[in-house]
């Protein structure tokens, strides 16, 4: 095949409308959806640019298309990072002491209300209730700061002279986390697991349920 043949054959294959199509697919799906499909300068942007293609001389085209792609995959990934940041609250490692509109909920509660998820099977409620009826239990006690800004890491830290408690914490942590962060499901013997690990830093409560 002749050079102005593969250079025909190349500027056939180019279609200066897909870049464009790919990003209105991606922003047209449930994540991106809060009012318009895309922000006012977005669609200013989208218009100057893919609005220009046509203008562009054909020995460009297929660059100017694939540039113009890779910024559209740049501005769809930025776009995903910031929503997905505003989504997830609190990072993977974030503490987890619980709070209500009156102030941070007392230990007690937040166990009670954790065994009760267990009890009627509501693993995956009862994981992360009981993990947080743990980290305000110690709080309770002065072992924790009660910093919201404090990480379940630094928590670990913060009680690596209290052996006992940095084990039962470190031993749920991962399904905590796994549930909280990642949505997964929790099966009945991670409750069970968590809510054995909680029973030692609530033994009224443990008492109580027994008796």
């Amino acid at each position: 095949m002749s050079g102005a043949a593969a250079a025909a054959a190349a500027d056939a294959a180019v279609d200066p409308e897909r870049p464009r199509r790919l990003l209105e697919e991606v922003l047209a799906r449930p994540e991106f959806q809060g009012g318009s499909a895309s922000p006012g300068w977005l669609d200013g942007l989208l218009n100057r640019l893919f609005g220009s293609l046509g203008d562009v001389p054909d020995w460009l085209g297929a660059g100017v298309t694939l540039a113009i792609g890779v910024a559209a995959a740049l501005v769809v990934y930025l776009l995903s990072e910031g929503r997905a940041r505003r989504g997830r609250g609190p990072g993977p490692e974030a503490g987890d002491g619980s709070t209500t509109a009156a102030g941070p909920e007392p230990a007690r509660s937040l166990y009670r209300r954790g065994a009760a998820a267990a009890a009627e099977g509501r693993h995956a409620e009862a994981v992360v209730l009981l993990f947080r009826a743990m980290v305000s239990r110690l709080i309770e006690r002065g072992l924790l700061l009660a910093d919201p800004s404090r990480t379940n890491r630094e928590h670990l830290r913060d009680l690596r002279r209290r052996p006992r408690e940095e084990e039962a914490v470190r031993s749920v942590l991962p399904a905590f986390e796994r549930v909280r962060y990642g949505a997964a499901e929790a099966g009945p013997e991670e409750a069970r697991r968590v809510a054995g690990a909680a029973a030692g830093l609530f033994p009224e409560e443990a008492a109580e349920g027994s008796a």
